[in-house]
């Protein structure tokens, strides 16, 4: 199951450059997702009848200190969950962490987990 599309749509919905398994570009805000696990989940005559991919999708931004202009995690947090509901995603959770990057910021890290659930077509 290749869900790469709806992932990389997240850039849409928060403006926020978006790349699987690791970030490779200049920015200091990014999203990073990975498949966490793709199995079947349903058989029938040996074979797959339903799959799901559960995806880790990392959120880094910037906490600035006051004064400063800070990206607002808590609209990107709902934003994002909302688009991945619209896609059908289950299991929707997430959790914020800190952690000190220089005197004057730090980086805010929101970890998103969710699953995909699909049919899967004949020959494919």
């Amino acid at each position: 199951m290749n869900i790469n599309s709806i992932m990389l749509g997240l850039e849409g919905v928060t403006g926020l450059e978006v790349e699987e398994d690791s970030y490779t570009g200049d920015k200091d805000e990014y999203i990073v997702f990975d498949y966490a696990d793709v199995r079947g989940e349903l058989f029938g005559n040996d074979e797959s009848i339903i799959e799901t991919a559960s995806m880790i999708i990392n959120i880094t931004l910037i906490k600035r200190k006051p004064g400063k202009n800070e990206t607002n995690y808590h609209g990107i947090a709902v934003n994002v969950a909302r688009y991945l509901a619209e896609y059908n995603a289950s299991g929707i959770s997430y959790g914020v962490f800190s952690e000190k990057l220089t005197d004057q910021d730090e980086v805010r890290h929101l970890v998103f987990e969710c699953k995909f659930t699909k049919e899967v077509e004949e020959n494919a």
